[in-house]
């Protein structure tokens, strides 16, 4: 049981959100345990944003079933409200805008004489430009920090190119899936028992020949079943 202490911001708007009026209850329950184990602050452990839980952990505080933990989760990542990565006793979760709605100061009025009414609206402001700009950047600087955790081709920063790349990679896969191919790339590319050793950047990765379908479906597995290779028809795709 871990400790609790400390406080979260929840925005007033919340009780307009999909989650909250349109999906089961419990779904509400589950995305509000998230946010309450977020690391407020960066740790060695976790990144501000980010926690580690577990399906059992999550159903010891919801009350929730396996399945209705599973169908939420699989809507959150869709909603692109959180990022997951399966570990070996649970899960690293990550809320995805966590920053601006965790700081007071967009919550704040612009002067004490203001009305409920501008605050609500200075509120609703600022939150809707914050949730692009982090959105976006949070989604890129994620996928960065992913790829380079797989230890390829290190990269510092992504490019304008990049970016445009990741965006129509977007529109065909969700970002789970992508970092899903990276890992299996990474895990791939690094293993002893393994012959392949093709070495591309991120755009590369992306963008070359069919590299990020192959790999959302192979995994390690798949190649040390085979001798470390792949056959003659999946070589061809690379």
């Amino acid at each position: 049981m871990w400790r609790l202490t400390g406080a979260t911001l929840w925005a007033r708007k919340t009780l307009e959100s999909d989650i909250y009026f349109n999906k089961p209850d419990k779904w509400f329950k589950i995305w509000f345990f998230i946010v309450q184990k977020t690391n407020f602050q960066d740790n060695k452990q976790f990144k501000r944003g980010e926690c580690f839980t577990s399906y059992d952990e999550i159903r010891q505080f919801t009350g929730a079933t396996k399945n209705e933990i599973d169908h939420c989760m699989r809507w959150l990542k869709s909603a692109t409200m959180v990022r997951s990565r399966k570990a070996t006793r649970g899960m690293y979760v990550g809320v995805l805008n966590y920053k601006p709605y965790q700081d007071v100061l967009t919550y704040k009025s612009d002067s004490k004489s203001d009305t409920g009414a501008k605050q609500k609206r200075n509120t609703s402001d600022t939150i809707q430009k914050n949730d692009n700009n982090e959105n976006k950047n949070s989604l890129y600087s994620q996928l960065l920090r992913y790829w380079n955790e797989q230890d390829i081709i290190i990269h510092k920063s992504l490019t304008k190119e990049t970016k445009k790349i990741v965006d129509t990679k977007l529109k065909e896969y969700t970002l789970e899936e992508i970092n899903t191919a990276i890992y299996n790339y990474g895990s791939v590319l690094h293993h002893p028992n393994t012959i392949f050793s093709y070495k591309w950047t991120l755009a590369e990765f992306l963008k070359r020949g069919n590299a990020l379908p192959v790999f959302l479906e192979k995994t390690l597995e798949d190649y040390l079943g085979n001798n470390g290779k792949l056959d003659v028809s999946e070589r061809r795709k690379l």
